[in-house]
């Protein structure tokens, strides 16, 4: 379970970069880039900026939660936190 939380977080990690910067100023966007004639095909009427809007919040929830997820799921190593200085560990570990 730990390993797939990983994988979803890198996915959406890259995906969240990736989005990011496929987007353009606010000046002419990925409407620029193709031509305006094209994008309403591909990406509907309102353009590019609609869908890359519903995919970085998309992309940006997921990895909110799986950052949460991660930091937040217990310790099951039987190691002591980092936090403990060394001369305050039990002999024996």
């Amino acid at each position: 379970m730990l390993v797939l939380g990983k994988i979803i977080h890198c996915v959406a990690c890259i995906a969240l970069i990736i989005i990011v910067l496929l987007q353009a100023d606010k000046g002419e966007g990925l409407d620029g880039a193709f031509g305006s004639a094209g994008t309403g095909a591909v990406f509907g009427k309102r353009g590019a900026s609609g869908f890359f809007a519903k995919a970085t919040a998309a992309a940006a929830i997921v990895f909110m939660l799986t950052s949460f997820w991660l930091g937040w799921r217990p310790d099951r190593s039987g190691r002591p936190p980092a936090s403990i200085p060394v001369d305050q560990v039990p002999p024996g570990n």
